[in-house]
């Protein structure tokens, strides 16, 4: 019995060890979208995961890794091959300040984007980008049911209250083809 007893102990020990070095992450695949060509499931892609305290972003065909910590306010670029890594940015002293972005959340317009429910926003751009392209502005769809994500290349997407799932402006952006709940080990963002 005393056996019986501490193998089970052993176990449940180790199983919460294991468990406490994972954390459980939204995964979204972006594709690219571009303007006259029929976009390919094998495309390069973004591949974002991403909880309440941190998001990890990684790009098809190139090994550097983008990791922000929600906490610190700090971006790092990894690269996993020379092992090395920088501070690519740190909002700590008060960092972009993007609250005065002209920001419009357009009323009553909602559609499911990778099973998730979205809002759209639009974020205006200059008079001469909207001049060159003939589009006033950055239309985002975003989810309030992922944790916010922005990264060094779409930084200004922090002032939206949920994850960006299809970006897009004259004809190019970004769209989420899947998001998936995964636990991944916590080594992934450090």
């Amino acid at each position: 019995m005393k056996k019986i007893l501490l193998t089970l102990s052993i176990t449940i020990g180790t199983a919460c060890a294991l468990l406490a070095q994972e954390q459980k992450v939204f995964q979204i695949n972006y594709q690219p979208i571009m303007q006259g060509s029929e976009n390919n499931a094998d495309e390069k892609h973004i591949l974002v995961s991403v909880n309440k305290d941190v998001f990890r972003v990684s790009y098809s065909g190139n090994t550097q890794i983008e990791i922000y910590d929600k906490k610190t306010l700090n971006s790092y670029s990894l690269d996993p091959d020379s092992k090395n890594y920088f501070l690519l940015y740190s909002d700590a002293d008060g960092g972009s300040n993007y609250a005065s972005l002209p920001l419009t959340y357009i009323q009553g317009q909602e559609k499911t984007i990778a099973g998730y429910r979205c809002k759209l926003a639009e974020i205006a751009v200059s008079a001469e980008m909207a001049e060159f392209n003939g589009e006033k502005s950055i239309k985002v769809w975003y989810s309030e049911e992922i944790p916010k994500i922005y990264w060094s290349q779409l930084d200004y997407l922090q002032i939206l209250p949920g994850a960006p799932l299809l970006i897009s402006y004259a004809g190019n952006g970004f769209e989420a083809k899947s998001v998936e709940i995964k636990n991944l080990a916590n080594n992934l963002f450090v």
